[in-house]
């Protein structure tokens, strides 16, 4: 998992593209953020030092006239990002994990706990899964 922190513009532009949640290219980003007073240069500023650092990545290419623009999505999700950062912190995952757990129980109640341990059985089902088939 990549080790990295973002600044506070990039932060807001990642916010931005785990929200949209498609590839955009520079130029729709800056249609898309108009109202955020975010110029085209600035834009491409940021986006190419989310690119250095691995937050965000190319996945396509779309013609322009006779240009081509690259498509830029998000290579971790946002809770990728965060869980990454509070490991960076100090945070063990399986605290963080057993936090999250006992604070989606208090808030489901018993209809929620039922389903949380229903959705982490699966979970484990899933991981157990992957181990096996990297493992032959």
């Amino acid at each position: 998992m990549p080790g990295f922190s973002l600044s506070k513009s990039e932060e807001r532009l990642m916010n931005f593209l785990w929200s949209e949640n498609t590839p955009l290219s520079a130029l729709e980003m800056v249609e898309k953020l108009r109202d955020q007073d975010w110029g085209e240069h600035y834009l491409r500023v940021v986006l190419k030092s989310l690119e250095r650092k691995g937050a965000v990545e190319c996945c396509g290419f779309e013609q322009r006239v006779n240009q081509y623009a690259r498509r830029f999505c998000c290579a971790l999700t946002k809770e990728e990002y965060y869980v990454q950062l509070a490991a960076r912190g100090g945070v063990a995952p399986d605290a963080l994990l057993r936090s999250a757990a006992v604070a989606m129980v208090e808030k489901g109640g018993e209809k929620g706990k039922e389903e949380l341990i229903q959705e982490l059985e699966r979970l484990i089902e899933e991981y157990r899964a992957e181990e096996t088939e990297e493992a032959e």
